[in-house]
């Protein structure tokens, strides 16, 4: 998801599996209006707090599927949607955050999350490896470039680690 806080300006862009929903639920707090509850699945939101994207598929609760929309504010949105919906002068006038995470344990977390999918995940300690070294070679995983580069630019300000949570 993409928070945009004004009260205390940031940008929060969201990367996979790094604890992206568990760092994006503690900073949503001061995107909301106080006393707001934090939920795991809501659609977009917006105050004079900040913009919450859509988090997680709200639509799993009641059961209704719909396509992805590329124009709203969700999870995993580029920088340049970022940068294209608040304009450059908001974009350069706040620091962009996001989490980052080893990037073995974070591969080995995708694979898992990928194998959650699999009608028939493998068992076997060989099958599991054999399944995993497929996945890191194949194309089913995707990298987090466009979330933290814009126009070949790393422009994270603030990275939270983590390895550095607690």
């Amino acid at each position: 998801m993409v928070l945009v806080c004004h009260k205390h300006p940031f940008i929060f862009l969201k990367t996979r599996k790094t604890a992206g929903t568990s760092v994006e639920m503690a900073l949503e707090t001061l995107c909301v209006p106080p006393g707001q509850k934090i939920v795991e699945y809501h659609p977009v939101q917006k105050s004079e707090y900040g913009i919450v994207g859509r988090r997680g598929d709200d639509y799993k609760l009641t059961g209704l599927k719909r396509p992805l929309r590329y124009w709203e504010w969700r999870n995993h949105q580029s920088a340049a949607f970022v940068r294209r919906m608040l304009g450059q002068r908001d974009w350069d006038a706040r620091p962009k955050i996001t989490s980052i995470r080893n990037p073995f344990d974070r591969m080995v977390s995708y694979y898992h999350y990928a194998a959650s999918f699999m009608t028939a995940p493998p068992t076997e300690f060989s099958e599991i490896r054999a399944a995993f070294r497929d996945f890191c070679h194949g194309s089913k995983w995707k990298d987090d470039h466009r979330i933290v580069h814009l126009k070949g630019k790393y422009i994270i300000d603030h990275a939270i680690r983590f390895e550095h949570l607690t």
